[in-house]
């Protein structure tokens, strides 16, 4: 049996990025500035910018997956899929995501 800490920190944690990867989208999409001459830059301005949000779509919708299991885990303290393949779920998922990123990242 897992602390009670232990598995409402995963749950927090899981909530913290959903808000920082949607925060993120955000900002990146409605970025504008105006210079003094009439000039304007955009987000569409900068393929990076696209990568960027990329990456926070796909960490957004790997941590909407994820908070069901991380609910039903705070509340219930054990996994909901206890056979052993949801905690390999998890760490493989995680790689996997780490992986990806990476290689759009570079």
């Amino acid at each position: 049996m897992v602390a009670k800490r232990v598995a409402n920190s995963i749950l927090v944690l899981r909530i913290v990025a959903l808000v920082t990867a949607a925060a993120t989208m955000a900002l990146l999409v409605n970025d504008n500035y105006k210079f003094d001459n009439g000039g304007e830059l955009k987000y569409q301005d900068f393929t990076s910018y696209s990568l960027v949000v990329a990456i926070a779509a796909i960490a957004c919708a790997y941590c909407i997956v994820q908070l069901p299991f991380a609910i039903y885990y705070a509340i219930r303290r054990k996994r909901l899929i206890s056979n052993g393949f949801f905690p390999e779920f998890d760490f493989y998922g995680d790689k996997a995501l780490v992986l990806v990123l990476h290689c759009l990242w570079n």
